[in-house]
C-alpha cells in the first residue's frame, strides 16, 4: 500500500493590527494622558494591569482625566487676582495656554496728574506727574515758575507775571518794550498864566517830563505878563 501523500498543514496566523503590540489584548483608555495596559488573570477574573487612568485636571496643556479635552473648566483658577488699590480692579485667575493669568481686571498705569491713584500704589499725584517744566515768560520783570501737579491739575507755581506798564524804565507788562505808550503821560501841563501855554506830560527816561508848551521868561516893557507871574511889565 501506498501512503497517501498528505500536504504539510499551515498554521494559521492571526493578523495583528497595525501598531498592535504583541501579547494579550490591550484595555484602558489611550486618551489624553492615559496609556493602556494590558488584560491579565487576577483571582479568577481579567484585570487591566500597567494602565494610567489619569487624574484630576490640571492647568497645564494637558488632558489629565482623558475626556479629550484639554484643561476644561477652568483648573486651579477662579481666585481673584490682582489689585483693587486705586484705579486697578480685581481680575480673576484663569487657565489659559497650561499656565494661570489673571485676566478681567484693571492693572497699573504711569501716575497722571488727575487726582486719580493711576499706579494703584496708595497715594495719588505722587512725584509731581506730568510737572517740572519751566512755566511762564522771563521778559522783562516777568519770571519763570516750574509746572506743579496742584489738586489734580498742573499749575505754574513761583511765576511772577507782568502788570500795567507804567513810567519806571522797567518793562512792566513784559512784551519787550519799556515805557512804551507813554504811560502816565498825556495830561496838560505847566504854567498858562500871561504869555506862557501849557505842554503835555510824557514819559521819558522813566520819568514823567512836561513836553511843548511856552514856559517863562524875563519880564521886558513889551506890556505882557512875560515872566507868567500875574502882573505886567513889573519892577
Amino acid at each position: 500500500h501506498h501512503r497517501a501523500l498528505q500536504r504539510p498543514r499551515r498554521r494559521l496566523r492571526r493578523h495583528r493590527r497595525p501598531g498592535q503590540p504583541r501579547g494579550r489584548p490591550l484595555c484602558g483608555s489611550a486618551v489624553g494622558a492615559c496609556t493602556q495596559g494590558r488584560e491579565i488573570c487576577s483571582g479568577g477574573s481579567l484585570v487591566c494591569d500597567g494602565a494610567f487612568e489619569g487624574g484630576p485636571e490640571t492647568c497645564n496643556a494637558a488632558d489629565d482625566d482623558c475626556d479629550g479635552n484639554v484643561d476644561e473648566g477652568n483648573p486651579g483658577g477662579g481666585a481673584a487676582c490682582g489689585s483693587a488699590v486705586g484705579a486697578c480692579a480685581e481680575g480673576m485667575l484663569t487657565c489659559v495656554d497650561g499656565g494661570l493669568t489673571c485676566t478681567g481686571g484693571t492693572t497699573p498705569t504711569a501716575e497722571l496728574c488727575n487726582g486719580v491713584d493711576d499706579n494703584c500704589d496708595g497715594t495719588v499725584d505722587e512725584g509731581n506727574p506730568e510737572g517740572g517744566s519751566a512755566c511762564g515768560t522771563d521778559i522783562g520783570v516777568c519770571q519763570r515758575g516750574t509746572e506743579t501737579c496742584t489738586g489734580g491739575s498742573i499749575v505754574c507755581v513761583g511765576r511772577v507775571d507782568g502788570s500795567a506798564e507804567v513810567c519806571d524804565g522797567l518793562d512792566n507788562d513784559c512784551d519787550g518794550s519799556t515805557d512804551e505808550g507813554n504811560p502816565g503821560g498825556g495830561a496838560a501841563c505847566g504854567n498858562t498864566t500871561g504869555a506862557c501855554t501849557a505842554g503835555v506830560e510824557a514819559c521819558q527816561g522813566g520819568t514823567i517830563v512836561c513836553q511843548g508848551g511856552t514856559g517863562p521868561a524875563a519880564e521886558t516893557c513889551n506890556a505882557m505878563d512875560d515872566d507868567c507871574d500875574g502882573s505886567i511889565d513889573e519892577d
